[in-house]
C-alpha cells in the first residue's frame, strides 16, 4: 500500500487497496531468496519516493526517510513470508494439498503482511504524514492491500515462473 500526499501538512489523499508488488516480492523471495533483495529494495524505495510530493527540501527529506524505511519493511515482509512458508511446507512441494495451500497463503499473506503495514504506518505517523486518528484506517488499508497482493499475485507468479517440480 502506498500513500500519495499533496504536501507535508495534508492527510493522505489516496491509498492502494491492492498492492501487487507485495505478491511479486513474496514470489521472488520464495523462489530466489536473498538474490532478489537489491531489486526489491530499489523498487519499493522508488515507488514510495514517487508517491510523495518532492517539491521542497523538507518533503524530499521526508520522502527519502519514509521510502528507505518502507523499502526495508517491504523486503523484510517478503523474506519473513518466505521463511514462514519454508518452515511449514517442505521444500519443492507442489502445493497440491489443501492444508499446504492454506498455510502458504496465510503465512505468506495476512501474517507476514502485518510487518510492512505496521512499520510503514508507524513511520508515516512519526513524520506527521498521517494523524493518530487516521493510523488504524491507513494500517488496515495497507495490510489489506499487501495481503490481497500476496493472495492474488503470488500464486499466479509461482505458476508462471517456478521451476518444474515446485508448482505442478
Amino acid at each position: 500500500m502506498r500513500i500519495r500526499r499533496a504536501s507535508i501538512s495534508d492527510s493522505p489523499t489516496s491509498a492502494s487497496p491492492v498492492w501487487a508488488a507485495a505478491g511479486v516480492a513474496l514470489a521472488g523471495c520464495y523462489l530466489y531468496g536473498r538474490k532478489v533483495a537489491p531489486g526489491l529494495l530499489l523498487g519499493a524505495g522508488l515507488a514510495q519516493f514517487y508517491a510523495f510530493d518532492n517539491s521542497s527540501t523538507q518533503n524530499l527529506l521526508e520522502s527519502i526517510i519514509i521510502g528507505s524505511v518502507v523499502s526495508l519493511a517491504a523486503y523484510a515482509q517478503a523474506a519473513l513470508g518466505a521463511h514462514l512458508v519454508r518452515r511449514k511446507i517442505p521444500a519443492n512441494d507442489p502445493l497440491l494439498e489443501d492444508s499446504r495451500i492454506f498455510w502458504f497463503l496465510v503465512l505468506g499473506g495476512p501474517v507476514s503482511c502485518t510487518l510492512a503495514a505496521t512499520t510503514g504506518t508507524a513511520s508515516l505517523l512519526l513524520v506527521n504524514a498521517i494523524s493518530s486518528h487516521e493510523w488504524l484506517l491507513v494500517w488496515a488499508t495497507w495490510w489489506i492491500g499487501d495481503s490481497i497482493g500476496v493472495l492474488v499475485f503470488t500464486p499466479l507468479l509461482l505458476v508462471m515462473i517456478a521451476p518444474p517440480g515446485i508448482m505442478a
